[in-house]
């Protein structure tokens, strides 16, 4: 069965039509294989999307109750789970309850993902992705792009101190470097004195970042945490120029390990922790005319001044087909 006989199967509607799709994807190998450079639950992902994107929290219950949690199917309904949740439902009851003791049982990669939005994602400006038997869309914004006018420079430049590249501040960008062509620029620097607010031109252009070399000055805006979020989570989702995307269920575990990252949090630090520094952080987002970006579709520059106005973290990435 190829992925667009499953997407055709995964169209079919109701409950009658997510069981014939569970059923004839078991009997063709189920939705885990182990196949190179695609994600081993693909099929997981694909038929979740699907059935996400035209039903809701009541036929999840349903086809979990008519299946149970059975170990071939755990992928299934984390990601179908998490596709509605992104989607705006908050799911709970004693089958969704189950799938939780399970996932975390197994040490699952989505186990710690909450069934319900949090806050910084409640206000993240994102619309749904749709899904065809032959394409696939992405989630997009709105309207526009996030930000607000252009950042003037300050005058003032802190001292910076280099600290240490965190890796998960390339999360959001992890299906772009393994199934594309993607290439990321980070740095971490300490900030003497404390800025209080979002990084300007003159900080960003002090960093000597490679993104940034050979072009103009960068152009910077002020966003709000919640944008920061959408652009995160709009790359982590799609997955670059060649397929495989993640999927909303892995996107949206990426853009927490991005935003932790970039904030500064612990590494045992609970999503509402990270929520909380994210939304306490000053952002911007920039770009510019470097060779650096291939400006296709797929450039990200993300900025955050955090702990306090102590610490900037910046993260770019790009990719072309």
């Amino acid at each position: 069965m190829t992925d667009d006989d499953l997407r055709a199967l995964a169209m079919v509607p109701g409950v009658e039509g997510a069981l014939q799709t569970i059923h004839a994807t078991l009997r063709d190998g189920g939705f885990v294989r182990d196949e190179p450079r695609v994600p081993a639950d693909e099929r997981a992902r694909i038929v979740a999307s699907m059935r996400a994107a035209d039903s809701t929290a009541d036929e999840l219950h349903e086809v979990m109750a008519r299946t149970g949690i059975v170990a071939e199917l755990v992928a299934l309904y984390a990601c179908w789970a998490q596709e509605l949740v992104m989607r705006g439902e908050r799911l709970g009851g004693p089958d969704l309850d189950a799938l939780a003791v399970e996932l975390a049982r197994r040490g699952h990669p989505l186990a710690d993902l909450p069934m319900q939005r949090l806050p910084l994602e409640e206000r993240a400006r994102v619309i749904p992705h749709r899904s065809t038997v032959t394409s696939w869309t992405a989630w997009g914004y709105p309207f526009g792009d996030p930000g607000s006018g252009p950042v003037s420079e300050s005058g003032v430049v802190p001292d910076r101190t280099a600290l240490p590249d965190d890796p998960r501040i390339v999360a959001a960008y992890e299906a772009h470097l393994l199934y594309s062509n993607g290439r990321t620029d980070q740095r971490v620097v300490a900030l003497e004195p404390p800025l209080h607010a979002a990084a300007d031109p003159a900080l960003l252009a002090s960093l000597d970042l490679p993104c940034l070399a050979g072009g103009l000055a960068p152009e910077v805006h002020a966003i709000v945490a919640a944008d920061a979020y959408t652009v995160l989570f709009i790359a982590a989702t799609s997955g670059g120029a060649y397929g495989h995307p993640p999927g909303t269920a892995y996107g949206r575990r990426a853009v927490w390990r991005a935003l932790a990252g970039l904030v500064g949090a612990a590494d045992d630090a609970t999503l509402f922790e990270i929520d909380t520094l994210a939304s306490a952080a000053h952002w911007s987002s920039f770009g510019n005319a470097s060779r650096w970006f291939d400006d296709v579709a797929w450039d990200i520059g993300i900025a955050a001044v955090g702990h306090e106005g102590r610490r900037l973290a910046v993260f770019a990435g790009t990719d072309t087909d």
